[in-house]
């Protein structure tokens, strides 16, 4: 994704490392891309942790026979069920 909105700079970095050599601008702009695609990993992950432990106290509450840790894995792991 932070390829597809950046994709301008990205082909300018690209050619001024095959124009110019430059490479410090070209990592600069390959690390800042990591950095903001982990952010936003990190996020989304936080978020999915935070959804898996809503989703088990409501079954929990709502049909405490029913709930199993493994039923919440698999609820996450294959939502189809």
């Amino acid at each position: 994704g932070y390829f597809l909105k950046n994709r301008q700079a990205y082909y300018q970095g690209f050619r001024k490392v095959t124009e110019e050599g430059n490479w410090h601008e070209w990592i600069t702009f390959i690390l800042e891309s990591i950095i903001s695609t982990s952010k936003i990993t990190k996020e989304r992950i936080h978020a999915l942790l935070s959804l898996i432990q809503e989703a088990s106290q409501k079954i929990k509450t709502l049909l405490p026979r029913m709930y199993s840790k493994d039923l919440i894995e698999i609820l996450f792991q294959h939502p189809y069920c």
